[in-house]
């Protein structure tokens, strides 16, 4: 048996079950992950410190958000400013700290999407999150809608009281009718028996069974086994 629940979106201090549930992204960590550079950056116990010019390009390109940014100036001249890449290669500001308000959040409900940029001088970032206005919930309405299940073979698919959904017994193949071009998944998950073996699979092909890239979900450490994969 599997429960799962899942949302689409956009990867400090870490987000809450219901912030994670409601969409909300860490775009902040300790090496940098997710950007593809942080020039002028530091980190230090999960804080972001800029030094006299710092910049940082994520990878992920991001349409209309919501911000929530905590910081502190280290200094009165202290800045900090968000702006897009835009499919074109250019540089779009958007947003730029009053030096004062704390934690500041901005809006760009109306932006095109385009890569994130963080541009900071001589201040601290604790944390910076990001909530994709244009998310798209796959699961949360008390039944199947929007989902296919694959005929013919041996998995139960239901809904629970809690609105997650629930697959009993195996195999078989659960089939979104959204379709995504480039995305970012975020899935909430439980198994609930021993080494039970299921997946979920991305770029699937309508119609067929099993017939895509494969997340493994399998709740198994097996003591002194180990096997090489070539990728």
């Amino acid at each position: 048996m599997m429960l799962i629940a899942a949302y689409l979106a956009f990867s400090g201090t870490p987000l809450s079950a219901q912030e994670a549930i409601d969409g909300w992204l860490d775009t902040l960590n300790p090496d940098g992950f997710g950007w593809n550079s942080t020039d002028g950056w530091t980190k230090e116990s999960g804080i972001w410190k800029a030094g006299e010019r710092a910049v940082a390009k994520h990878a992920t390109a991001i349409g209309s958000c919501k911000a929530f940014i905590k910081l502190k100036a280290r200094a009165p001249q202290a800045t900090l400013s968000l702006g897009k890449i835009n499919s074109a290669g250019r540089e779009i500001a958007l947003a730029t700290w009053d030096g004062k308000t704390n934690p500041w959040l901005p809006d760009f409900a109306d932006s095109s999407p385009g890569f994130i940029i963080l541009k900071g001088s001589l201040v601290d970032v604790e944390d910076a999150r990001l909530l994709p206005i244009t998310n798209v919930k796959l699961i949360g309405g008390g039944d199947l809608s929007g989902w296919k299940i694959y005929p013919g073979k041996s998995s139960k698919f239901s809904v629970t009281p809690e609105k997650w959904i629930h697959v009993e017994d195996g195999p078989g193949d659960l089939q979104s009718e959204f379709q995504a071009a480039d995305f970012v998944a975020r899935i909430t998950l439980r198994t609930n028996g021993k080494h039970l073996n299921s997946g979920l699979f991305f770029r699937a092909i309508p119609g067929e069974f099993t017939q895509a890239y494969e997340a493994q979900i399998r709740n198994q450490f097996t003591p002194g086994e180990s096997r090489d994969y070539k990728i």
